[in-house]
């Protein structure tokens, strides 16, 4: 088990930049909540995709056909 517990002090060190420290005093409540956390911002500040119009917006401003 020390295995698992190695990786998910590492990948919050890597993720959410604490410290060693940090990392090994989390519980596993912690890490949820940042990964939570975490993907709940990614999802707010997603680009909206580019449609049909954009593009040929952009080609017009580029001089493209």
């Amino acid at each position: 088990m020390i295995g698992g517990v190695a990786e998910a002090a590492g990948t919050a060190m890597a993720l959410f930049g604490w410290s060693p420290g940090q990392a090994w005093a989390a519980t596993p409540r912690d890490l949820i909540a940042a990964l939570a956390a975490r993907i709940a911002l990614r999802r707010l500040v997603r680009p909206v995709p580019a449609g049909r119009a954009d593009l040929d917006n952009l080609k017009a401003h580029l001089g493209g056909e």
